[in-house]
């Protein structure tokens, strides 16, 4: 259909997504027919595995290959299985009575070519056993089924995808990806995405519920004095505080995401950073660092277990290491403590003087400590301007890397 405004568009797509499996306006109802392959039920894995492999790929473009994922033939769609039970309709006469249960089908890709079983690896299959042929599926799929990119192809205006017929250019991206930090996810809507930031957040929040309650956009630029940005919640609960909790690096993290800085693709960057300080190529080593893996691993086991069994354990972990150099970190734009707090906690060789200008990460920070049992004489916590910071730990002659 052709609308005349953006808030026509909108609301006839949160039209669109309320009658999604409950009317005959289900837009979202449709049924596709794959390629498959009938295999004899005892080879079923090992088909499976050869189909899986890198060697299969060549049938499929790179264009799709990106689409589809890396799992060689088989199809790979979120809450479909790619081997069925072949039905009755496949065998003729008493063949069904003869066959039952003893052949599985395997699901393959939809952009496989219509001959795709005259290519390697299917002939040298058939040669092995003339039971293994050919065959396609009828896939039903509906709301549930589709990923966060389908729906909203389905639901947003085509402009917004293509690429107005010129020559050379490709697709836009679909706003389907996003940051997570405990609850929250995140999203950076470019300009012409904005107006439907309504339904993108609901079709978000729709595929990844419980794990998400929230969705968020970041309005403008990060431009005030404590890197904090302005955000919008486009769907969930309009009146969340957007305080979340999260783990990283073995650490349990307090923060409220719209007042203090965090970037959750920089976990693996803060994760070698905390290892290049205690020297260490392995997060849990056996003879270098207090590592609350144990901790970590005890507390999965069981939430409810008392403290004091794992001090008992991070005060072993303290023996085994007490040989070890002293280190002692400045960080000084330590936010929420993603570096002081898991060196500290974890390490017990390692001091950090960590600071920060914005009180309400020194707030946390200094809960983020306590939540992890950080030593006081560890984590030593300040509230300046970076620069009044190092001028204190200078006059005080206190030495760091």
């Amino acid at each position: 259909p052709t609308f005349t405004s953006v808030s026509s568009v909108v609301a006839e797509g949160q039209r669109r997504l309320d009658a999604a499996g409950s009317s005959e306006d289900d837009i979202f109802a449709s049924v596709t027919v794959v390629p498959a392959v009938i295999v004899p039920s005892v080879r079923t894995n090992e088909i499976k595995k050869l189909l899986a492999g890198r060697s299969t790929t060549h049938l499929i473009t790179d264009i799709r290959r990106k689409k589809e994922g890396t799992k060689g033939l088989l199809i790979n769609r979120p809450k479909t299985r790619n081997v069925v039970v072949v039905d009755e309709a496949e065998y003729e006469g008493s063949k069904w009575s003869e066959r039952k249960g003893k052949e599985r089908k395997i699901l393959l890709q939809s952009s496989l070519p219509p001959d795709f079983f005259s290519f390697p690896p299917f002939p040298s299959l058939v040669f092995s056993d003339p039971s293994i042929r050919p065959s396609t599926f009828c896939l039903s799929s509906t709301y549930s089924d589709l990923t966060v990119e389908e729906t909203l192809r389905l639901v947003l205006p085509p402009h917004l995808f293509d690429d107005g017929g010129r020559p050379g250019s490709t697709d836009r991206d679909v706003p389907s990806s996003f940051e997570t930090a405990g609850h929250v996810a995140h999203v950076n809507l470019k300009p012409e995405f904005i107006p439907y930031g309504d339904i993108i957040g609901r079709v978000i929040l729709d595929k990844n519920r419980p794990r998400i309650r929230t969705v968020v956009n970041k309005i403008g630029t990060i431009e005030n004095e404590y890197r904090t940005p302005t955000l919008e919640i486009i769907a969930g609960d309009p009146n969340d505080t957007l305080e979340v909790t999260l783990r990283e690096s073995g650490s349990s993290f307090l923060l409220n995401f719209a007042t203090v800085y965090w970037n959750s693709r920089l976990q693996e960057e803060h994760r070698r950073i905390v290892l290049a300080i205690v020297g260490k190529t392995k997060h849990v080593s056996g003879n270098g660092n207090l590592s609350s893996e144990r901790q970590r691993k005890r507390l999965k086991r069981n939430r409810n277990d008392d403290i004091s069994k794992i001090d008992e354990d991070a005060a072993v972990s303290n023996t085994e290491n007490a040989d070890l150099r002293s280190v002692i970190v400045a960080d000084v734009m330590a936010g929420v403590g993603p570096f002081a707090v898991p060196l500290t906690s974890q390490y017990c060789h390692v001091t950090v003087h960590a600071n920060d200008l914005n009180p309400v990460s020194y707030k946390y920070l200094l809960q983020n400590g306590r939540r992890n049992h950080c030593p006081s004489t560890s984590l030593i916590p300040y509230n300046l301007d970076g620069r009044a910071f190092l001028r204190k730990l200078h006059r005080e002659k206190k030495s760091y890397l």
